[in-house]
């Protein structure tokens, strides 16, 4: 476990996604360090993964035997992994975004569209994420004040540790642009295509 939403999707979901499609999904997750508070945030997403529950090594008690077992190491925000699978990944980066999307649409409020009056103009939505500590950004206020001048629905969600990654991903698929902090890296399969995506570098 990593800490931040986009390094432990970069590091562990996308290596499962990779690893679930090299076995036409017939494989069974087992967790060493099994954490409620992962299992609630991703479980919809490796439910989409795997035909299999997700076992909790350490609180399993029963005997499980399997034709063949797979381990595989990742490697954390997944550099190597996805340098010697470029190809695949490329080839699978649409059918990781509609697993995701399938995946975090599960048990989603119906969702209402407002409409939208004759001569009024439908406002684009600009999300603004950037953490908290070395790479906040210290004018945040001052560019959400000026964005919303310019006509922009402005968003700043704070995704936590425990955040529900459904809620996250929602906000950021809504968005018609999303500005971030240099780093971001994954935050690119949570957009829409057509997006604009960027990035500060400090």
């Amino acid at each position: 476990y990593v800490s931040g939403t986009v390094h432990e999707f970069n590091g562990g979901i996308l290596p499962l996604y990779i690893a679930s499609q090299n076995l036409n999904k017939k494989a069974v997750f087992v967790i060493l360090e099994y954490h409620d508070w992962w299992i609630m945030k991703y479980g919809d997403i490796l439910s989409q993964l795997a035909g299999h529950p997700i076992l909790d090594f350490s609180g399993e008690r029963r005997i499980h035997c399997f034709r063949a077992s797979l381990i595989f190491e990742t490697c954390w925000h997944g550099q190597c992994l996805l340098a010697s699978n470029r190809s695949f990944f490329e080839a699978k980066e649409r059918e990781a975004r509609e697993t995701l999307s399938l995946a975090t649409s599960l048990g989603a409020p119906l969702h209402i569209a407002k409409v939208v009056q004759q001569g009024e103009i439908k406002k684009h939505k600009l999300v603004v994420l950037f953490p908290n500590g070395s790479r906040a950004l210290t004018n945040e206020d001052s560019l959400v004040r000026m964005a919303g001048e310019i006509g922009f629905r402005v968003e700043v969600p704070r995704p936590g540790r425990t955040s529900e990654l459904a809620k996250i991903y929602r906000a950021l698929n809504s968005s018609d642009v999303m500005i971030v902090a240099h780093g971001a890296a994954m935050t690119h399969l949570f957009l829409r295509p057509s997006s604009v995506f960027i990035q500060v570098i400090p």
